[in-house]
């Protein structure tokens, strides 16, 4: 699973239609992300768990992993100047973080051997979603991830993480 960012301000209580629009005017097919995790924590559906999305298209990540965005990642509201300097997990509610840790709780449920990580984890260029998913995980669900270097391996493939040993 991979944890992303939508980057949008506090006051921006946008789901899934709405980034499904967002997405369809950069070009895409649609919404990239599998589950949205509104500001109230509700848990939208995006794209059909069986569809590939380009939001981790980073490394072969995208033909084995679920997509969840969080909805926010800009500390400020609509109309901040340089709203950018505001990029923070801090811009998430108390009721997304229980929401996430839901899903991850189920995640790991079917998927023991299941790995974790942040969009900023894969790739060099993102921030999103703006903390340490896998130092998240490894808190709250004492999961290790067996890659070497997130940023330089390819996404392994199940059977593959079946052998690797946990650091």
């Amino acid at each position: 699973a991979v944890v992303h960012a939508s980057e949008t301000y506090t006051n921006a209580n946008i789901g899934s239609e709405e980034l499904h629009t967002l997405h369809n005017e950069k070009g895409f097919d649609g919404i990239q992300y599998h589950f949205v995790i509104r500001r109230d924590g509700k848990l939208q559906r995006g794209m059909t768990l069986d569809t590939t999305s380009e939001a981790s298209n980073i490394k072969g990540h995208n033909l084995r992993c679920i997509d969840i965005v969080l909805v926010g990642g800009l500390n400020c509201p609509s109309g901040t100047p340089n709203p950018l300097l505001y990029r923070s997990a801090q811009s998430f509610t108390r009721a997304q973080m229980k929401t996430l840790e839901a899903i991850l709780e189920a995640f790991y449920r079917k998927y023991p051997g299941g790995q974790v990580m942040g969009h900023n984890e894969i790739f060099e260029e993102a921030l999103d979603p703006y903390f340490e998913v896998t130092e998240y995980v490894q808190n709250m669900f004492r999961k290790e991830n067996v890659y070497e270097d997130l940023l330089q391996d390819a996404a392994y493939e199940p059977k593959d993480l079946i052998t690797q040993e946990v650091k």
